[in-house]
């Protein structure tokens, strides 16, 4: 259940989000390691579509954090310098995935699942580190209340909602969250309006349903 205090909620949400780019990770590494290549490389479109998602989910998460939530907590003396430092280090590897899969693109016959989990491993201690450091360090409740009064906090949260629907993508944003996350949490957790879960939603995963059958979750 969210939590009803602003700077728990805050906290809550960034781990929610994490919680899904981490499942979609191990996600994309068992089913490179698991499946047969061949029968990858026949629906390439597909699972190319499906690895791109979560490099661009985890490039649009960055930017929102670094637009309208990162400025306002260094504002107000909270320590922002290390994960600034952790997104350049994940972008390296994000630059690495964004070339191989436009390789692939281009040249299916070259699609390797070995290179795949390789560069997705690559990336393990950077990514994993960052996401635990932004929840439990920068994020921590007891900390935020020490420089954030609880209209502070709602006032990030609010610009934050507003800049992921101008960077981010919502027709793939969403049904990524949705998709990577037990669809006993994610109805809270997605706080989404009633037109936009049953109506939108739906329909934005629907116009990628070819990518998605290769998450671990349904849409409801």
């Amino acid at each position: 259940m969210t939590p009803k205090d602003p700077h728990e909620e805050m906290q809550y949400g960034m781990e929610r989000i994490h919680n899904a780019i981490r499942v979609a990770y191990e996600q994309i590494i068992a089913v490179a390691r698991e499946r047969d290549e061949a029968e990858l490389k026949r629906d390439l479109s597909a699972w190319l579509g499906y690895v791109g998602a979560w490099v661009e989910l985890l490039s649009h998460h960055h930017d929102v954090e670094e637009k309208a939530i990162f400025p306002r907590l260094k504002e107000k003396g909270c320590y922002v310098e290390s994960e600034i430092e952790q997104h350049r280090a994940l972008h390296r590897h994000l630059d690495a995935m964004e070339a191989a899969l436009a390789a692939w693109k281009a040249n299916p016959a070259t699609y390797s699942s070995a290179r795949l989990v390789s560069l997705f491993e690559a990336a393990d201690k950077d990514l994993f580190e960052h996401l635990d450091d932004e929840v439990n360090k920068l994020l921590d409740p007891v900390s935020l209340r020490k420089h954030l009064s609880a209209q502070d906090v709602k006032h990030i949260n609010d610009v934050a909602r507003k800049e992921a629907g101008s960077i981010g993508n919502p027709t793939l944003d969403l049904p990524f969250l949705a998709v990577h996350t037990p669809s006993g949490e994610h109805k809270n957790f997605l706080g989404l309006p009633l037109p936009v879960r049953y109506i939108l939603l739906p329909v934005w995963y629907w116009q990628r349903s070819q990518i998605w059958k290769y998450a671990p979750y349904g849409l409801f």
